[in-house]
């Protein structure tokens, strides 16, 4: 599996994602994509910051259902994905860690308080 990006490589040529950083890269692009940005797939992306940017522990199971709904649609090549949703009160931010073939490839940290996002891989 490649993913072409917008970047270059050390030598000036079109960088290209492999592997892990591929898997982590769609499965970012979902998480923040707004519904409605690909024509040709209206219902892809899950548009995290305006969907669940208010925390409620009810939309947590929707959250993770919905992470789960777009990687089987989108990304069936990946065929064992855990997607592991919580929520810190104590740092007041959304986590989210996904596992691909009993690989843990990242945690997500959404602090929506302090409008700041981090990402975490965990492979390279």
């Amino acid at each position: 599996m490649n993913e072409h990006v917008f970047s270059i490589d050390k030598f000036n040529q079109p960088e290209v994602f492999t592997g892990s950083k591929t898997i982590y890269t769609l499965i970012i692009r979902l998480l923040l994509m707004e519904k409605g940005t690909l024509k040709s797939h209206p219902d892809a992306g899950i548009g995290l910051l305006s969907r669940y940017r208010y925390y409620d522990a009810d939309k947590l199971d929707d959250l993770r259902q919905d992470i789960a709904n777009q990687v089987s649609k989108y990304l069936p090549e990946l065929t064992v994905v855990e997607i592991g949703v919580s929520y810190s009160k104590d740092n007041k931010a959304l986590l989210i860690g996904i596992t691909v073939d009993n690989d843990i490839y990242y945690i997500f940290e959404a602090n929506f308080e302090k409008n700041t996002i981090e990402l975490k891989t965990l492979l390279d």
